[in-house]
């Protein structure tokens, strides 16, 4: 393979990883901004439960927003784990395809390793075949 071939297939799986770290970077702040929703709403919750600790006629209201913390910390937590499974897969995909770059970068090595003893082979051709013209000339002399 061409090595310019190979330098565009490597400048491609560039693009391709800094995608997906945009992807992870913004999944991550997602999750945080879900895991940050959830400590404040528990936290908004243990005030009112301390709230109605203290006054006892406001204990009739506890239920029905006790049942509504209760479904938002579920429903946020089982977001945040189908957040965080797609995190790890974007992470792979992620490792994935720098494996492939480093395929790609490691074959243009070789390729340019490959290049650079093709010309030094012809250059010692082209030095041998001076150095016998030389030499014919001086031995016809």
């Amino acid at each position: 393979m061409a090595i310019k071939s190979l330098a565009i297939l490597i400048r491609l799986q560039k693009q391709k990883i800094d995608t997906l770290r945009r992807e992870v970077s913004d999944l991550q702040d997602v999750i945080h901004q879900l895991e940050t929703a959830r400590e404040q709403l528990q936290e908004t919750y243990r005030k009112e439960l301390e709230t109605v600790s203290l006054d006892p006629e406001l204990g009739g209201f506890v239920g029905g927003y006790s049942h509504y913390v209760k479904e938002r910390t579920v429903a946020l937590g089982e977001e945040i784990k189908r957040l965080v499974a797609i995190l790890e897969a974007k992470r792979e995909e992620m490792a994935t395809e720098f494996a492939e770059q480093k395929k790609y970068e490691i074959a243009m090595e070789n390729e340019a390793k490959k290049q650079d003893v093709i010309e030094k082979r012809q250059e010692l051709q082209v030095l041998d075949e001076i150095a016998t013209r030389q030499y014919n000339d001086k031995s016809n002399e």
